[in-house]
């Protein structure tokens, strides 16, 4: 057989619109030329690694939010790779629907969508590759329709298109869940999945790799630090090869900025860069405040993600500092508020020996408010 290699890539979701309260109007619009420009980058990539054929495995975009300029900038992309073929099984987020993007955008001759829940099959004569792969018709779908596979190819080399959730345990999901070991019984030379974020490769039994998620090309929340890539799957005589090449034009970075031994806001700026040295001045990035401060100290967060969005793309600052009490101190008090320490010292003990994580996490969070109710301030919640 002639070795062959294919471009693999997943989970773009293009015109997505960000959960995170983190950009301003013109900086979401950026960041989606940006998750655009990433994936036409791969269509040229494609190309140049001389690819015989591109895989998107669901999520190109996002169904109910992505512009049609740039799905038909996209289709002139695919175009200008023709004969390279391009194959895409549509996934959760970008499911097919009669009529919807993918039957009247006008998608050039060298891309093919599966439209079907089952699974349909292409065949390359020319590289001696058969395609597989079936589609989303609808947001949710809980059937594992793995176990329905079955291929007819008699030569060549095959590769599955699969969009769904690897289960590690059982659980339910409505992404087409399916177990990892179900992988290895498909007879194919490939399962190219799409869903999940982060890159993995499934191996057999004898090591050796047979399935993988690409991952997001982009990072698409805080979620998502992990480095970000398509997969260049070469085939030789029966032997598959999975490499990463990066991608990615910006990063998302979080942090844990200990503040006890500051007392104003250019402390906490100070901190907060020299927490995040590692972090371009093009990234997003979050810092948690922490520690414990000055009681009645309050740190204005607008003026601190003002100045630190000097430094960044894209800022989010929490304060999760608390008021510095001297709790053993406070609790010799013959007072009320050492009456209150007491009490919820006991409780967070009884939470300690009940190993109740969250109880006490309560607990102490609860002193923190009473004492601050105590002494006439205004409790934050933490």
């Amino acid at each position: 057989m002639t070795d062959i290699k294919i471009v693999h890539t997943s989970d773009l979701h293009l015109g997505n619109y960000f959960s995170e309260s983190l950009f301003t109007k013109s900086q979401l619009s950026k960041r989606n030329r940006e998750i655009l420009e990433t994936f036409i980058g791969i269509i040229h990539k494609t190309k140049e690694l001389g690819a015989g054929a591109l895989l998107i495995t669901g999520d190109l975009f996002e169904e109910d939010r992505v512009r049609s300029a740039d799905l038909h900038r996209i289709a002139e992309e695919l175009k200008s790779i023709d004969p390279i073929p391009v194959f895409i099984s549509p996934g959760n987020h970008d499911y097919y629907r009669e009529n919807g993007y993918y039957d009247w955008l006008g998608w050039p001759d060298n891309v093919h969508i599966f439209r079907s829940r089952h699974f349909d099959k292409i065949v390359l004569d020319d590289i001696n590759l058969t395609i597989y792969g079936n589609a989303f018709t609808s947001p949710e779908d809980p059937t594992d329709y793995l176990h329905l596979f079955k291929p007819e190819h008699k030569e060549g080399f095959s590769i599955l298109m699969y969009h769904g959730s690897a289960m590690m345990v059982d659980e339910k999901s409505p992404y087409r869940p399916f177990k990892p070991e179900m992988l290895q019984r498909l007879a194919v030379d490939y399962i190219a999945l799409g869903h999940y974020h982060k890159r993995q490769i499934f191996k057999n039994d004898s090591g050796d790799p047979i399935a993988s998620y690409p991952g997001s090309p982009e990072p698409l929340n805080f979620g998502e630090a992990h480095p970000h890539s398509f997969n260049l799957v070469s085939f030789s005589k029966g032997d598959v090869k999975v490499e990463y090449i990066e991608t990615g034009a910006r990063a998302y970075h979080s942090f844990n900025v200990d503040c006890s031994n500051c007392s104003t806001e250019q402390n906490v700026i100070k901190a907060c860069k020299e927490e995040a040295s590692e972090a371009s001045s093009g990234d997003m990035v979050k810092f948690n405040l922490s520690g414990m401060v000055d009681i009645g100290l309050k740190f204005d967060i607008e003026n601190i993600t003002d100045e630190l969005g000097q430094v960044f793309f894209a800022v989010q600052v929490f304060d999760r500092t608390v008021p510095g009490y001297d709790f053993e101190v406070i609790a010799e008090e013959e007072t009320a508020r050492g009456l209150f320490v007491r009490r919820l010292k006991e409780l967070i003990s009884e939470a300690e020996s009940e190993d109740d994580t969250l109880k006490r996490k309560k607990l102490e969070d609860a002193i923190i408010y009473g004492l601050q109710a105590l002494d006439g301030l205004s409790p934050e919640r933490r």
